[in-house]
């Protein structure tokens, strides 16, 4: 009996001693479970951190550049080339690659006037020179209608849509096949509106240019007309695209014409010779205005004879 016990009492404590080595592989193998989890986590992270990192790089590398436009070219022609080159990876980090595109910025329409805005930016609700709400008609004593006024001389009271300003960006930085292995960066890239050109005498400034665009230089024969547009340039040379402009006869003109704005922001307009009231051997001169970067800038274009 004696021996029985002892042969008994050996036998549990060597399965204990068994238990105890299978428990203790089986934490062993947990943890190391749990610490390949943790420096895939802290791998994973890193990456993103990087990634996040590399995007912020990037987006401000566009902005930056997207600020210098060179003579005689636009922020929106610009910017679109930026955005449409190449994105090389960065010598510091070549397994994070860029993919840099333009996003559409839509909206929804507006339930308390059913208007759908067009994509992109506007302006806030300016009352200058607006597009009209839905099917409404310009002013219809023109047969393309004056985009300035409607039938009572007044304006449309909704926003202007700025197509050329503002450019919705998005950076994508990848670092492997799979698509979740990404982070994406959004960001608004606006026009920085460079400082005009310096103004010279009689209120009339370097900033606005009046050119033909098409039609006869005097408006001679009857019910002649000729299609006029205005161009904004910086002090560096560049061309501001999103701008409302005045149109209007100089003061001292002695003829008399009829002036329709073909756009909701004045940029161009075409002027005609009125059968009633334009008499020939007068002439008259285009008198537009600006309001640019806190001065209002004008200009005069060459006589244009009737």
């Amino acid at each position: 009996m004696v021996g029985g016990r002892c042969y008994r009492k050996l036998g549990f404590l060597l399965m204990e001693a068994i238990m105890a080595c299978f428990l203790m592989a089986l934490a062993f193998l947990v943890a190391v479970r749990l610490y390949g989890a943790a420096l895939q986590w802290e791998a994973s992270t890193g990456k993103i951190r990087q990634a996040s990192q590399l995007a912020e790089q990037k987006m401000e590398e566009i902005r930056a550049r997207s600020l210098s436009v060179s003579n005689g070219s636009t922020f929106a022609a610009r910017l679109d080339g930026i955005i449409g080159g190449v994105h090389s990876p960065y010598p510091e980090a070549p397994s994070f690659r860029f993919d840099v595109e333009e996003l559409r910025n839509r909206h929804q329409t507006v339930g308390s006037s059913g208007l759908t805005p067009e994509d992109g930016v506007h302006s806030p609700g300016s009352r200058f020179f607006t597009q009209p709400l839905g099917s409404a008609t310009p002013y219809p004593t023109d047969p393309e209608g004056d985009f300035q006024r409607n039938a009572t001389f007044e304006s449309y009271p909704y926003s202007r849509h700025l197509p050329n300003s503002y450019r919705l960006v998005q950076v994508t930085v990848r670092w492997s096949l799979d698509p979740r292995d990404s982070v994406r960066l959004i960001s608004l890239i606006g026009d920085p509106i460079p400082v005009p050109r310096l103004a010279t005498t009689a209120n009339v400034n370097q900033t606005v240019n009046v050119i033909k665009v098409s039609g006869p230089s005097n408006l001679t024969a009857p019910n002649s007309s000729a299609v006029y547009r205005i161009e904004v340039t910086a002090a560096n040379g560049a061309r501001i695209e999103d701008v409302s402009v005045i149109w209007q006869l100089h003061p001292l003109n002695d003829g008399y014409a009829d002036l329709f704005a073909l756009d909701a922001s004045g940029t161009q307009v075409r002027i005609s010779r009125n059968s009633t009231f334009s008499q020939s051997g007068t002439r008259v001169r285009l008198y537009p205005q600006v309001r640019y970067h806190g001065i209002e800038a004008r200009a005069i274009s060459g006589r244009i004879s009737l």
